[in-house]
């Protein structure tokens, strides 16, 4: 009886696979609120509100303002009163490096117009589930507001960076 050869004539005993999977980069900021209240406007203060932020590639930070200004919610106007307010808004995204990355005070009317204060880069490095902080600041007013609600929308964009 024939005993048949573990392999035949032509195989070899092992054989080499190149195993490969993929990331597909990610960015994402989640809030768990939809709004700053900033309380009594009529004296100078700070607020803060974290966002949560995740970006497994590098990336490009953008803060923007629709009105550029908290402005009064009805618009009718008294002798010397204002129905605006300028302030300045800030962001701090944590590095997955230990660094911060930060888009320092910028006035208001520059968020508006998309100035080169309100964007920043983290050049080469990620931020994995960190905690960002927006910080919004303002300053007595020099003429009084009138009495009211005020509000502007401040957005935070984030991009893969080029």
């Amino acid at each position: 009886m024939a005993v048949a050869a573990p392999f035949p004539a032509a195989a070899v005993p092992s054989v080499e696979l190149t195993v490969r999977g993929i990331i597909p980069p990610s960015c994402e900021i989640l809030s768990n609120v939809s709004g700053l209240d900033l309380g009594n406007i009529s004296r100078a203060g700070r607020e803060t509100a974290d966002v949560s932020f995740s970006c497994n590639t590098p990336f490009v930070v953008n803060l923007s303002s629709e009105n550029g200004r908290l402005e009064r919610t009805a618009q009718r106007t008294a002798g010397n009163f204002q129905n605006a307010l300028d302030y300045q808004a800030s962001l701090r995204v944590p590095l997955d490096n230990g660094r911060v990355l930060r888009i320092r005070e910028c006035d208001s009317e520059e968020l508006l117009n998309g100035g080169a204060c309100a964007n920043a880069s983290s050049e080469s490095q990620t931020a994995i589930n960190k905690t960002a902080s927006l910080a919004v600041k303002w300053s007595d007013s020099i003429e009084p507001l009138l009495a009211g609600d005020y509000s502007d929308v401040i957005t935070i964009r984030v991009e893969f960076a080029p």
